[in-house]
């Protein structure tokens, strides 16, 4: 009988240990932009379900990343993150432990008289094949070994390319607030939205910077979101957010697979990057614009795609595209009102948080919950994927605020995860918490 108790008392540890790990799932990377779909979406599980009164435990923080709303992108724990030092914008790498490893050149920073919102790049790194892919606020492209940080190749977009974006909200004609866009690395191609009557997507060559080739029936200016790849019937297409709506180009050639187009442009700036579900893209763009659910069928002018809005709502319209899909609802924040979730089937709202509740920001999901920044107070909080109303899980404020944020900036890198790992961004400070 006591041999028999050992033995599923030994069973029960095997099964309890198998089920421990099976639940959790971390060491995953955040390669680039909103993470590995571009859908501000981690696969990480079993991290904490709650947090402490004070949030979770602050593993390090660092001052050194200098301006930029840019987010980091995470590889094997090494952080890549772009910033300022002096006048020059700058690809920083970080260690594991946020010990600066070394800093490379990318050019000048961008910046004109009556700017008070950004003093540095704004682009996410993208990093792969050993290297690391940046797109300065001035329009320079540049790829960088990842080991060492020497430089690959660098093309100045705006001098050769003749790269626009759209002006609209401030800055000066052709550049606005400057470029924005993070490279998209794609299938032995690296993809960004330049702009302008030479074509509004590049395929650039990943090992030498060359144009493959250009979109040239696109010749909008570009906005201020990301490129992002989807299966369109069949086809791979590369989608950007337009002033005007949105379009599809073949990842084969650059041609033009279909256009959205909105009766009217956006009323302010576009600075969203659209994220593909079920078949379809979802657009919420904010800044008094709309969210849109488009779907797609044979038939169309071009290469026989047809798209139309499946529904047009304006409860979610995030400033900065921090929106995410769970399940069968999307879930952002709308203008200055309040958090909301919205079914994907026909955007009505499921639920809408209270006035008192984080307020306008960015979000990422992780393990059905929302890590959610809140631009004006840097608030944190961890908010319920799941349920049919508002709850959270936790909140924090960051520690220590900017010092070098311009009047009229706010907190508007998204949140990363990676590895069990938090990383938050306000300017030159980085913080990185432990959620395991």
């Amino acid at each position: 009988m006591m041999a028999h108790s050992r033995k599923n008392v030994c069973f029960l540890a095997i099964v309890w240990v198998a089920t421990l790990v099976s639940t959790r799932v971390w060491g995953e990377d955040w390669p680039g932009h909103r993470g590995l779909k571009r859908d501000g979406v981690s696969p990480e599980k079993g991290l904490a379900k709650t947090w402490p009164k004070n949030g979770p435990k602050l593993l390090w923080t660092l001052d050194k990343a200098g301006a930029g709303f840019g987010g980091p992108a995470v590889l094997g724990g090494y952080v890549f993150l772009m910033g300022t030092v002096g006048k020059e914008e700058v690809l920083h790498k970080f260690g594991p432990n946020g010990a600066l490893e070394w800093s490379s050149p990318i050019g000048p920073i961008y910046d004109f008289q009556g700017n008070n919102w950004s003093g540095g790049p704004n682009a996410t790194p993208t990093v792969g094949k050993g290297m690391v892919f940046c797109a300065g606020s001035q329009g320079i492209v540049a790829a960088f070994d990842a080991e060492s940080g020497k430089l690959v190749w660098k093309i100045d977009t705006v001098a050769k390319l003749g790269a626009e974006i759209n002006p609209i909200g401030g800055g000066p004609a052709k550049k606005g607030w400057g470029f924005c866009g993070s490279p998209l690395l794609d299938e032995g191609k690296l993809i960004v939205a330049t702009g302008g009557q030479g074509g509004l997507i590049t395929a650039l060559s990943p090992a030498s910077g060359n144009v493959l080739w250009r979109s040239v029936q696109v010749k909008d200016q570009t906005t201020y979101g990301s490129t992002i790849v989807v299966d369109c019937l069949g086809m791979q297409v590369y989608v950007v957010a337009t002033q005007s709506g949105a379009v599809g180009v073949s990842a084969k050639d650059g041609a033009l697979v279909w256009r959205y187009q909105r009766e009217t442009e956006y009323p302010d700036i576009v600075a969203c990057t659209p994220v593909c579900v079920q078949g379809k893209i979802l657009l919420p763009v904010g800044h008094g614009g709309d969210c849109a659910m488009l779907g797609f069928e044979a038939g169309g002018p071009n290469s026989g795609v047809k798209v139309t809005p499946a529904w047009v709502a304006k409860e979610i319209s995030n400033n900065h595209g921090g929106f995410v899909v769970q399940g069968e609802r999307v879930i952002g924040f709308h203008a200055k009102r309040a958090w909301t979730a919205q079914n994907l089937s026909d955007g009505k709202v499921v639920w809408s948080g209270r006035r008192n509740a984080i307020g306008s920001g960015n979000a990422i999901l992780v393990d059905d919950k929302l890590i959610a920044l809140a631009e004006d107070t840097g608030d944190v909080a961890l908010i319920d994927g799941l349920g049919n109303s508002y709850k959270e899980l936790g909140r924090f404020m960051l520690p220590k605020e900017s010092t070098i944020r311009k009047s009229g900036g706010r907190r508007w890198t998204h949140p990363v995860v990676s590895d069990g790992k938090l990383y938050i961004r306000d300017q030159e400070l980085l913080y990185c918490y432990d959620l395991r």
